[in-house]
């Protein structure tokens, strides 16, 4: 309660002291960021400069203008023209455009200037990851899209997934929302996640979210990692994403991260500090509005007019906030901003024979209900380690710990949402004195229900993961051939501690002057209820490859590996609740009633076995060609139907190097690119191949009784009997 009172004396004190923010998408995001104690402030902006950004063949639009050395910049128009404001003209200008090289201009005193960028050829030289292999950009058959660790880095959003909105073409970022701690579907369960991730828009049925891999071990999501741990992403696009076959259809994200080089250490520090609040809040009506509003349904209807004028005025004037209050409810339940923090350290270096990158990083999230009942934290800790046992065989340690505490109110949003557009503005939601008002239906204030006086929902999380992986060169059996494998480890738990408890509101006695405590609750009822869950994941990886790369002559390169993957999943969660709860002081199961009771579990299991294979020709970097097959087993299907096989072919071919182009001077890079691939989508229901038995306990005529035939279900532990049709 005390809470609930500070809430309110800062809710009511006069506005003018604080920051108010508008943006055009999402929420607004004021971030401090911190980098090794350097610290950069904006500069008193006079001089108006404008410019044109153009290559040889005329103008680009999209072009960025930044003054070197802070962040102050712009985007040329379709045009290609752009206004920058700087403090002074004798700063220098960087132009930088999609596949050209960045160009740097000293203005030397001009206020019009006109910068001319040239294609970067060596951009085609940059390495991409891809489906177990790298390769030079320019070689790429397929449609790929990558993202650097620097771009990743310097966003201020804490959660990956909606940083990179806008930054690879066909990727479709969708952002749901600031639930703290939320995802971003990968898992399948999208209702409670903050972004959505499409490729290219729904590709299948069911879940369309993409496959994310981390460091080759699937991952449901990646929206909480560490952005200073991240080397690379890439965004595998149709044809290039076939050699991951069944699980391919939706695109494939591939993320890779740090890993230490020789050299003395390197400590890296970074510290973020942002403040989110609503683009626009509910604009809901005064209690002056719903009389006014209230008065002009009954002249309509021809009935007597609920509120005097009289009434109207006092609603209005707000001299009588106990009878004649005027409440709006979404100001009263969520607060003006939300804060978030993040700190990350890391320390990387190594010799020539062990290098290492070690990294920890803490984060901190909370909602916008003005109670604070709304957060989420969570711990990470990350240690990749290269180990050169010879110069033939190379050892890699990967491992990753986080550890997550999520909280809620016990009261979900849909509820607390209903009753901040459903009460009325003439209720009394807190009384001068701090109590709070009845507000709704039964006692519905959503000002208590999107606190702890309502429950709470906390969320223990802990996901560990270990990846050993072994790279043999195999040069004294073969000039060319290599082995890689790597087994893979994970290991999550989850804790789920769901407590809902009704709540005290208080109805002002006039005649007496009391305020008269009375129960609150909500759809759930009058009782209190305690459920915990315990969830477990367990899975294994095994993944390995034989490589064979040869260069024949000056003309001809070859690159082929065949590989085996199999893993192994088992999850187990169950639940047990009570009801009945004599006080709020105990929040345990031992305290609850035994009327009521129940609990349930559920175990699954979950198998793969994939075998692949590519082989990626060129002749004289000027023809390229890449064949994939990959045949994948998945346990979700039936016997007979769970092998599918899944064939890819792309080919390349590089203009620019055609003779025939020689002279065409403007023709820095030119590619034309085409692809075949057959993809599946694995992520169904599983064993909807098999007949269904009904467990456990149904009542007939008041009598319980284990394994009652159900239409067209066996029945168990009953030999001979046939019901329905079948044999049991």
């Amino acid at each position: 309660m005390e809470k609930i009172k500070k809430a309110i004396a800062k809710k009511n004190k006069p506005k003018g002291g604080g920051f108010y923010f508008k943006v055009l998408h999402g929420r607004v995001l004021c971030t401090f960021l911190i980098v090794l104690m350097g610290i950069t402030f904006a500069n008193a902006q006079d001089v108006t400069i404008s410019g044109t950004v153009s290559d040889a063949q005329g103008p680009l639009p999209g072009a960025s203008v930044v003054v070197k050395g802070t962040t102050n910049g712009a985007q040329t128009d379709f045009d290609g023209n752009f206004t920058l404001n700087v403090s002074g003209t004798d700063v220098t200008l960087v132009a930088s455009y999609i596949g050209y090289a960045t160009k740097e201009v000293s203005l030397e005193g001009q206020t019009n200037i006109d910068i001319q960028l040239e294609e970067d050829a060596a951009k085609l030289e940059e390495v991409v990851v891809l489906g177990y292999t790298t390769k030079k950009k320019g070689e790429v058959t397929g449609s790929v899209s990558t993202i650097d660790s620097k771009a990743i880095e310097q966003s201020s959003s804490k959660d990956i997934a909606k940083s990179l909105a806008g930054r690879a073409s066909g990727l479709i970022i969708s952002d749901r929302g600031g639930v703290p701690g939320a995802g971003n579907g990968g898992g399948g369960n999208t209702d409670d996640d903050a972004t959505t991730i499409l490729i290219r828009g729904k590709s299948t049925l069911n879940n369309n979210s993409p496959l994310i891999l981390i460091d080759g071990i699937q991952a449901a999501t990646f929206s909480n990692l560490s952005p200073q741990d991240i080397a690379s992403l890439t965004v595998l696009k149709d044809g290039a994403a076939a050699i991951y076959g069944s699980r391919a259809a939706n695109g494939v994200i591939l993320i890779t991260t740090k890993r230490g080089k020789a050299g003395k250490p390197k400590i890296n520090f970074s510290s973020a500090y942002n403040i989110s609040s609503f683009t626009k809040q509910p604009n809901l009506m005064s209690s002056e509005q719903y009389a006014i509003y209230e008065n002009e349904i009954a002249a309509r209807a021809g009935s007597a007019l609920p509120f005097t004028q009289e009434q109207i005025n006092n609603y209005a004037s707000g001299s009588d906030p106990i009878n004649f209050p005027n409440t709006d409810w979404a100001d009263l339940t969520f607060a003006n901003s939300a804060p978030e923090s993040r700190n990350t350290l890391s320390v990387s270096g190594g010799a020539e024979n062990v290098k290492y990158f070690v990294s920890g990083d803490v984060l901190e999230q909370k909602g916008v209900y003005r109670s604070g009942a709304l957060k989420f934290g969570q711990k990470q800790v990350r240690s990749n380690l290269d180990i050169n046992i010879t110069d033939d065989i190379k050892l890699g340690v990967d491992l990753l710990g986080s550890f997550g505490d999520r909280n809620r109110p016990g009261v979900g949003e849909g509820d607390i949402y209903k009753q901040i557009y459903t009460n009325l503005p003439t209720e009394v939601g807190v009384y001068p004195n701090g109590l709070p008002g009845f507000g709704g239906e039964n006692g519905q204030n959503p000002l208590i229900m999107a606190s702890n006086q309502s429950g709470f929902i906390n969320e223990k999380s802990t996901d560990l993961r270990g990846k050993f992986s072994l790279d043999i060169k195999l040069d004294k059996i073969l000039n060319g051939l290599s082995l890689n494998g790597f087994l893979g480890i994970r290991k999550m738990n989850s804790d789920t501690k769901n407590w809902y408890t009704p709540w005290t509101v208080y109805n002002f006695q006039e005649g007496t002057g009391e305020y008269i405590p009375t129960v609150g609750f909500s759809q759930r009822g009058q009782q209190r209820i305690l459920r915990e869950s315990f969830g477990k994941y367990d899975e294994s990886l095994i993944n390995a490859t034989l490589r064979y790369s040869k260069l024949f002559g000056d003309d001809h390169s070859l690159s082929t590996f065949v590989g085996l993957e199999k893993l192994d999943s088992d999850t187990r969660s169950f639940y047990a609740e009570r009801v009945g709860f004599p006080s709020s002081d105990k929040p345990e199961l031992f305290a609850g009633g035994f009327d009521q009771q129940q609990s349930s579990g559920i175990r699954s299991e979950f198998a793969r076995m994939d075998f692949f294979g590519s082989l990626s020709y060129d002749f004289k970097k000027k023809y390229f060609l890449d064949l994939t097959v990959r045949h994948d087993g998945s346990s979700n299907f039936g016997p007979g139907k769970r092998y599918g096989t899944f064939p890819s072919v792309g080919a390349s071919w590089a203009l620019d190097k055609e003779n025939f182009l020689d002279d065409v001077s403007w023709i820095n890079s030119l590619r034309l690119r085409g692809s075949w691939s057959k993809m599946g989508n694995d992520r169904i229901g599983p064993n909807q191949f098999l007949t269904l038995y009904n467990y456990g306990v149904a009542i007939q005529n008041g009598n319980p009784n284990f394994n009652v035939p159900q239409p067209d279900y066996y029945v168990l532990g009953s030999p001979g009997n046939i019901v329905n049709g079948f044999s049991t």
